[in-house]
């Protein structure tokens, strides 16, 4: 009897130790579960933390590039600005360079019915030209205005006891101009519709005469004038005063 209990407190003893010793390692581990938990929890923190503080370089990164792009497109377009203004001064020095100073020789001729002067208009040459082509350019539109088109043209300037004498030579166009003879002329011309007639030629004269001289002109010009017809000397009976020198 005594073995029997004996053995069933050896029994019960070990069942105790046993269910001591299965309840510690339960309890191990849930608490290792819970340790493990923590640090992967923490772990995962870290991580978190750790792409946070990249984003915010990265992001920092970002923010310093974009600065410097904000910069670098800044200084372009004060470049920019600064080259635009340089070339809007260089073309409005380029356009005060260029601007012509021009000189203006009004014309006047004579009414025939009461020989009153009358306007023609006027013509504006470059200051800077030569004497020849302002007479060139002022004989030119001369013709245009008063004689229809009719060549007057600047044979040469000579000068004569020290004074400038401008000599032009009228001709005429088309088929009357050369050796055709006066009888065979037709349409306009300078014999027959400004030479003819006492009037006619007196109209002539003075419109020629005058606005050629400019004599209220007071820059470099001639002193007198002279006319010859188809290379030779005017001896016609109503212009009497182009073959002569007219001061």
């Amino acid at each position: 009897m005594r073995n029997l209990k004996l053995k069933n407190i050896i029994a019960m003893a070990m069942i105790c130790i046993m269910s001591t010793a299965i309840y510690g390692c339960e309890k191990s581990n849930i608490s290792n579960n819970k340790n493990n938990t923590e640090v992967e929890e923490t772990n995962k923190n870290n991580e978190v933390k750790d792409e946070s503080k990249s984003e915010l370089k990265d992001d920092k990164k970002d923010d310093k590039k974009d600065d410097k792009k904000d910069d670098i497109e800044n200084s372009s377009e004060e470049v920019n600005k600064k080259d635009t203004n340089n070339k809007d001064t260089n073309n409005k020095e380029e356009e005060t360079n260029t601007q012509v100073k021009t000189e203006v020789f009004k014309l006047y001729s004579k009414d025939a019915n009461e020989g009153q002067e009358i306007y023609l208009g006027e013509v504006e040459i470059n200051k800077n030209d030569s004497l020849k082509n302002k007479l060139t350019i002022l004989a030119n539109t001369l013709s245009e205005k008063a004689f229809s088109g009719l060549p007057i043209t600047l044979t040469e300037i000579k000068e004569v006891n020290g004074k400038k004498i401008a000599v032009f030579d009228l001709n005429e166009i088309g088929n009357n101009a050369g050796d055709t003879p006066i009888a065979n002329y037709k349409g306009v011309n300078w014999y027959n519709n400004y030479f003819a007639g006492s009037t006619g030629g007196d109209i002539t004269q003075y419109t020629l005469i005058n606005n050629l001289l400019q004599k209220n002109y007071s820059g470099d010009w001639i002193d007198g004038v002279k006319f010859t017809y188809k290379g030779k000397k005017i001896e016609f009976d109503h212009v009497p005063e182009l073959g002569e020198t007219n001061f």
